[in-house]
């Protein structure tokens, strides 16, 4: 339905006020685009603004004259807030680590590989680089990520922890074979 006539919205000036500084690239409610309201839900609308969808709190105060949108916050998907919370971790050790434990496994697989890919025949062996390689894993991930802080020993023992199931993964997935004899593994598909 398209709001108009005696319903005014009015996005007051806390608009994002809800939304959390590293919301930079983030759609923005703007008032001069008009909106439609796709629903209701609790204590607030769902609208549609300048192509992008927004849960809009209602003020309190609002009359019978009309109803008054606050807090509109964007609606993304899975990726988009991965981004949006990666942004606002670029220099936070702590909140790196909070959004990287969100992940799946999955999404660390390109860092393993390229990881792998920086020793010779993409062979590790655990025994001796196993150090090496999770400071590389390490440095590789929180560049994707676009970390900009120190590559801390913490922070390095942390990342190998969230992507241990990433390495299970490629070896259940037969991307990475593992000899536990001579403790090595090798990426399979290595240049």
């Amino acid at each position: 339905m398209r709001v108009s006539g005696p319903v005014l919205a009015l996005c007051l000036s806390g608009c994002l006020s809800g939304l959390p500084a590293f919301a930079e690239g983030l759609p923005v409610f703007d008032d001069s685009l008009g909106f439609d309201v796709w629903g209701t839900v609790s204590d607030g609308v769902i609208v549609s603004n300048g192509g992008a969808v927004f849960y809009c709190d209602i003020e309190e105060e609002s009359t019978p004259r009309f109803f008054a949108l606050t807090d509109c916050a964007p609606v993304i998907g899975p990726k988009a807030a991965i981004q949006a919370r990666l942004a606002g971790a670029k220099e936070d050790e702590e909140a790196l680590i909070k959004v990287l434990s969100r992940l799946a496994p999955e999404q660390f697989v390109p860092d393993v590989a390229m990881t792998f890919r920086e020793f010779e025949d993409c062979v590790v062996n655990f025994e001796a680089d196993e150090k090496v390689f999770l400071r590389f894993l390490a440095a590789r991930v929180t560049e994707t990520a676009g970390y900009t802080g120190p590559l801390t020993d913490e922070l390095v023992e942390a990342i190998s922890d969230i992507t241990s199931g990433t390495g299970d993964l490629m070896v259940e997935q037969e991307r990475v074979l593992s000899d536990g004899d001579d403790k090595t593994a090798r990426l399979v598909n290595c240049p």
